[in-house]
């Protein structure tokens, strides 16, 4: 009841000061759930990204060749060199001795049966993450110094068969001749042997140059310009061509990408395939990477390699002077950074035998 004063009484005082605290309560209460709220979310998305960072330098270092071994929670380089560690008591994940990961409760790394493909997952309280990437794992030192090819070993042995009548299939599958399939894995094999150079042949007669500097053979006043730091990813290709040039009707040799497309549209070189054509193991694979919307204009072209295979989704490419390194690329088929293909002329290019 109200005082002749027109005010409160003690008792609706009280009532009114009760609540008011309730609905303060209520509202900090909400507020704190609110900030809980914003700091997992921070908390996930920090976590997101730490993720998506590890399993991309793990698809980097498969899809180079760097990754040799994995046992016991780790995944070991050349010489056992310690690449990625898992603390299963810590929940940790640690690189070169220092922690990149925490709260990890579970981490798995493994090759498939036929060792062609590394499956990393990893789980947090709130997600798992997971990459499957196509994964060399043979001693890059033992690769380096070996200058014979070797079709049981590498990408040709692992990817396409070790036999002589899974060669047969592939080369049925594809409707060319044998000798033309087993010539086109021998331009893959040279060039496997050079995964992980930084711009210096590292196997064969031409051991020790550079690409750029075998191109032109040699380095001097007559070629003002040409160094080391000469972009080489067409002389690499080109090297590689050169290797089979006794398989060629007619060889292909150009350190400009732009020549390179120009002679096989014009069929002087061989054949060109747009991006929407199936490629065959040994095709080269040309790209565009500033989408120059006209495909004949000059600077269409960037950067070349050699189409290794298309398996989960995904196109695979061997290529040289990516990120300074030959290195095993992929990309979705329809990446509009895929300018077409370039089929050789082959010597025996009429079916399977």
């Amino acid at each position: 009841m109200k005082n002749s004063n027109g005010g409160f009484t003690l008792v609706e005082l009280l009532a009114t000061i009760a609540a008011t605290s309730i609905v303060t309560l209520a509202a900090m209460s909400f507020l704190l759930v609110c900030f809980r709220l914003c700091a997992s979310a921070q908390a996930t998305a920090g976590e997101q990204e730490t993720s998506r960072i590890v399993l991309t330098l793990m698809e980097d270092l498969a899809s180079e060749g760097s990754i040799t071994k994995i046992e016991n929670g780790k995944i070991l380089g050349t010489n056992d060199k310690n690449i990625l560690t898992y603390d299963k008591d810590e929940h940790k994940l640690s690189a070169g001795g220092s922690v990149i990961m925490e709260g990890v409760t579970e981490f798995k790394a493994g090759l498939s049966e036929d060792k062609k493909l590394l499956t990393i997952t990893l789980t947090t309280e709130n997600q798992t993450y997971t990459t499957s990437v196509y994964c060399r794992t043979q001693d890059i030192t033992e690769k380096q110094i070996s200058t014979s090819l070797n079709f049981n070993t590498g990408i040709v042995g692992r990817v396409y068969g070790r036999s002589s009548a899974a060669g047969a299939a592939n080369a049925r599958a594809y409707g060319i001749s044998n000798d033309e399939w087993i010539a086109r894995l021998a331009l893959i094999a040279n060039l496997d042997l050079q995964i992980g150079s930084t711009g210096k042949i590292l196997s064969g007669d031409d051991e020790g140059k550079y690409f750029s500097e075998w191109y032109i053979g040699g380095y001097d006043e007559v070629h003002p310009g040409w160094s080391k730091n000469t972009p080489w990813c067409a002389c690499f290709v080109s090297w590689g061509i050169a290797q089979v040039r006794d398989s060629l009707d007619r060889t292909l040799s150009f350190s400009d990408v732009d020549a390179g497309v120009k002679r096989l549209r014009s069929g002087e070189n061989g054949a060109w395939l747009d991006p929407g054509a199936a490629p065959i193991p040994g095709d080269l694979i040309f790209f565009d990477w500033d989408g120059d919307p006209d495909p004949d204009y000059d600077s269409a072209a960037d950067h070349v390699g050699v189409f290794l295979m298309q398996r989960d989704g995904r196109v695979y490419s061997i290529e040289g002077n990516t990120d300074g390194r030959v290195a095993v690329r992929n990309y979705a088929p329809d990446d509009p950074r895929i300018l077409g293909y370039g089929r050789l002329k082959w010597k025996s290019t009429s079916g399977a035998d």
